[in-house]
């Protein structure tokens, strides 16, 4: 048994020392054990509403898909998820809350481009 024992913390103790420190962040552990970067960060997130919608619920803390998907496709997306709000566990409907508070008070970029630049006389 205390062969099995000291296996078991020795194996621990590799993964522990061979996996990243941001892999263990407490968001990390909140969202499954599933990562934002690679997943969230990517414009092929926009194809798969559902994985937007995961992305927007869960890694918004981390990243801004409204700069990577058009805002109409933002718009479907968010108007879903405010529409099946009492489909979401008790954790996604308070991060949906936070982010709504954040939102409020950073303006949403546009898809609009500045104006160019006036030639100087």
């Amino acid at each position: 048994m205390l062969n099995i024992k000291n296996i078991l913390l020795t194996i621990t103790a590799i993964s522990i020392i061979a996996t990243p420190a941001e892999s263990f962040s407490l968001n990390f552990l909140k969202r499954g054990f599933k990562h934002c970067t690679g997943v969230c960060d990517n414009v092929n997130v926009c194809k798969d509403k559902d994985k937007l919608e995961w992305c927007i619920l869960n890694c918004s803390h981390k990243m801004d898909s409204r700069k990577l998907c058009t805002a109409k496709t933002n718009e479907e997306v968010r108007a879903d998820i405010e529409k099946n709000i009492n489909k979401l566990s008790p954790k996604e409907k308070e991060m949906w809350k936070q982010l709504q508070e954040e939102e409020m008070s950073v303006p949403a970029p546009t898809d609009v481009p500045p104006p160019p630049e006036l030639p100087k006389k």
